[in-house]
């Protein structure tokens, strides 16, 4: 197809490309204007002005203001020396332009710098996630013989061989590198004075397909098994033009042979490498129909490595072709492109997975007139290390970022019989310099025994030396006087020596938690004796009540039998009273007995079948069970360690708690059964604590209660109904929650009104 001559305005494209290095965001521009002294000294650079790049990606994590100073946003410029660079460009007026690297922020940058009347232009760009790319770039000019320099894999470039008919039969090594003789397969000699085929003479049926690599410039990649010396290896073979010769990659696969997906990672990293480019990038102006609106984009310019890239996949020169008439249909990201003409804002997708070519893209949109410019820089080398290494380089940014321990990285000093005996600081964090009250440049460089003698006389620097001979962590809680004496300080010590030696030691000031600590000690230890007091108390109180409470029973019995006749009916009414007052007396006093004996008696564990416990409750209960005729489910229940009175006590007053509050006119429905616990129910009971737990269920179709009243009910003395309505003391669930706590579990319930409950008894999976 015949192009047609293109006149360029070198004033408007500049103006244009301007505009676009404004707007775009891979590349942050800030403009400077110098400070000076009444000497003409320039003191310091004030920020003018910065693009939305800079406003995005902010340089070393700093988000710089307008009118700021430079050694206001960026305190250590002058110390490490930028600032100067900085005032001889404005000075001499030479533009300079490094790459810098700052190990305290693990961020590499390259920086560009160009003076602007009494100021400059800086320019940045962060190369952390693209030093791999970077890499590739630098071996642009020289890449072939970089690669033959350093790859640790055979390279040859051969010359081909041809015949009077121009046919190519053979090929000649014209260059390599020492990998291709050192494995053993070939040796220097033999490409010296042989040919391919000599060489190898199992290449002769390749020889076809080579020549096809010389005349169309399709790379090929085979993978060759071969016998050399006694030994079977597999060689994955990639084979490019390279001008008018053939260049070769030679890759032992033998030890990697299975691993495929492995191979396909390096082989993409090397075709990479010999890639003239990395980013694709491509003009496309926007079509409109009649009423403006945007319906389609036709490519206007790109990159060679983009128009190849289009070449490939449709066959044809791109260049004046619309987008609809390439696809066919409409493309992916149109409707964003649409948005960035008509709004101006770019669009930046940092990670974009493409399926059909499995790479990863990082796409840049960005407006330029009636079109836009879309850049395409692969990243799928940099994504892939990335996912490898993510999860450790969060976990230790997160630990640089915002941890609270104080860390000191050490280099030990030895003495002439290579002890130890002491430590040289080369990094101090903040939180270091906070405990310490000196700032990390009075620390750096200093011994650490110098600014705290006090860890030798305590002996604790022996113990550093003892870990670190015997290569083990060291980790400790260590107290240290104040220098008056009235205070002690506690202190989490850890110390690891790195594989390079170095010593990293981290500690946090655990006073406050020592003391708190210390404090609740001494309030639980007063709690547990006050609790026994108390259970001790209840016992003795309720056992010594037993007596008078039987007393008046009997004395109001006696009135009754042997005065009822000669008693006014207001005395045999009082008498009656007394009656059900000494009754309810007798069975509030029983029941805190038996609440006080479950608190008090340690618990005898043995295994104890559920079922049978289950099976002897419904025997206690028969005649109440009969009398409401009532209908009982019990499934497969478990055995469990505990004690099986106070396990027979826990069901008795759940299965006569469902009898007892059961609808009237409704037949009583009851299901006890078991299970692994619901996340809810551990939640409720025993927060998860990591055992196996079971959970007890015993489901009623009863009368049912409030969902507020769910914690209240397990109360000592909790009644929600009157005593005219249903008998009982208010301590059966009491009992419930105090025999599954001795238990090692818990209690809690599910209830609403008119549908029924559930109690859930959460207890620990007996192990076999």
């Amino acid at each position: 197809m015949i192009q047609p001559e293109l006149e360029v305005n070198e004033n408007v494209l500049a103006q244009a490309f301007g505009q676009h290095l404004l707007a775009t965001n891979l590349t942050s521009l800030m403009l400077f204007r110098a400070i000076r002294n009444d000497k003409g000294e320039i003191q310091d650079l004030q920020l003018m002005y910065q693009n939305q790049a800079a406003l995005e990606s902010p340089f070393l994590g700093v988000l710089a203001t307008v009118g700021q100073k430079l050694t206001e946003e960026y305190p250590n410029t002058k110390t490490v020396g930028q600032f100067y660079r900085y005032v001889e460009v404005i000075e001499t007026g030479i533009p300079f332009a490094a790459v810098k690297h700052y190990a305290d922020k693990d961020q590499t940058f390259h920086i560009a710098a160009t003076k602007y009347e009494d100021g400059l232009i800086l320019s940045y760009y962060n190369l952390t996630e693209k030093q791999l790319a970077e890499r590739k770039s630098q071996q642009q000019a020289q890449v072939l013989q970089t690669i033959l320099d350093s790859s640790q894999d055979a390279i040859i470039v051969w010359e081909p061989l041809r015949n009077q008919e121009c046919k190519i039969i053979d090929f000649k090594a014209y260059q390599f590198n020492q990998a291709s003789f050192m494995d053993g397969v070939y040796s220097q000699e033999d490409y010296y004075r042989l040919t391919l085929t000599q060489i190898s003479p199992g290449a002769s049926k390749y020889i076809p397909q080579y020549a096809q690599v010389i005349e169309t410039g399709t790379p090929l990649r085979i993978e060759r098994h071969i016998q050399r010396g006694g030994r079977d290896l597999w060689l994955d073979i990639s084979v490019t033009k390279l001008g008018d010769k053939m260049l070769a990659i030679y890759k032992n696969i033998s030890p990697y042979r299975k691993a495929t997906l492995e191979l396909e990672a390096r082989n993409q990293l090397l075709d990479g490498i010999l890639d003239s480019s990395d980013n694709i990038i491509f003009l496309a102006e926007a079509e409109r129909d009649q009423t403006g609106t945007i319906v389609d984009f036709r490519i206007s310019k790109g990159n060679k490595l983009a128009l190849d890239g289009f070449r490939e996949a449709f066959g044809i020169d791109v260049i004046g072709i619309s987008i609809l008439e390439l696809v066919g249909k409409a493309p992916e990201l149109l409707d964003e492109a649409i948005n960035v003409v008509e709004t101006g804002v770019p669009l930046v997708l940092e990670q974009r997975y493409s399926s059909d070519t499995d790479r990863w893209h990082k796409v840049s949109l960005k407006k330029l007139n009636n079109g836009l410019v879309a850049t395409y820089v692969d990243v799928t080398a940099i994504q892939k290390a990335l996912l490898d290494v993510q999860h450790q380089k969060e976990l230790i940014e997160g630990v640089l970022d915002s941890s609270i321990n104080g860390v000191y990285a050490m280099e030990p000093i030895l003495n002439e019989q290579e002890e130890i005996i002491d430590f040289r600081i080369l990094m101090v964090n903040q939180a270091a310099a906070k405990f310490s009250n000196l700032s990390p440049d009075e620390q750096v460089g200093s011994r650490y025994l110098s600014l705290f003698p006090s860890v030798k006389d305590l002996g604790f620097f022996n113990q550093y030396v003892e870990a670190i001979s015997q290569n083990k962590p060291f980790r400790a809680e260590m107290s240290f006087p104040s220098p008056d004496g009235t205070h002690t300080f506690w202190y989490d010590m850890s110390l690891v020596r790195m594989k390079n030696g170095l010593v990293i030691l981290s500690f946090l000031d655990i006073t406050e938690r020592m003391l708190l600590h210390q404090k609740q000690e001494s309030l639980l230890e007063e709690l547990r004796q006050s609790n026994v007091d108390l259970e001790q108390f209840a016992y003795v109180a309720s056992h010594d009540l037993q007596e008078p409470a039987r007393k008046i029973t009997l004395f109001s019995d006696m009135l009754t039998r042997q005065y009822a006749s000669q008693l006014p009916p207001s005395g045999a009414e009082l008498t009656g009273r007394i009656q059900v007052a000494s009754s309810r007396m007798q069975e509030l006093i029983n029941g805190l007995l038996t609440y006080s004996r479950f608190s008090s008696h340690k618990l005898d564990p043995e295994i104890v079948s559920l079922d049978a416990v289950i099976l002897d409750v419904l025997q206690d209960l028969e005649t109440s069970i009969d009398e409401k005729e009532a209908r009982i489910t019990v499934r497969k229940l478990p055995r469990i360690k505990g004690n099986p009175i106070q396990l027979h006590q826990l069901f008795l007053n759940l299965i006569s708690n469902a009898l007892k509050f059961s609808k009237e006119g409704a037949i009583p429905e009851i299901i006890v059964e078991a299970g692994p616990a619901t996340e809810e129910e551990l939640a409720e009971t025993v927060s998860g604590r990591g055992r196996r737990w079971v959970a007890i269920r015993v489901k009623d179709n009863g009368i049912g209660f409030e969902p507020t009243y769910r914690k209240q009910v397990f109360e000592i003395f909790k009644r929600l109904h009157g005593r005219t309505q249903y008998a009982g003391n208010g301590l059966g669930l009491a009992i419930c929650k105090k025999v599954a706590e001795l238990h090692g579990g818990g209690i809690t319930t599910f209830s609403t009104p008119d549908l029924g409950t559930t109690f859930v008894v959460v207890l620990p999976v007996y192990a076999h």
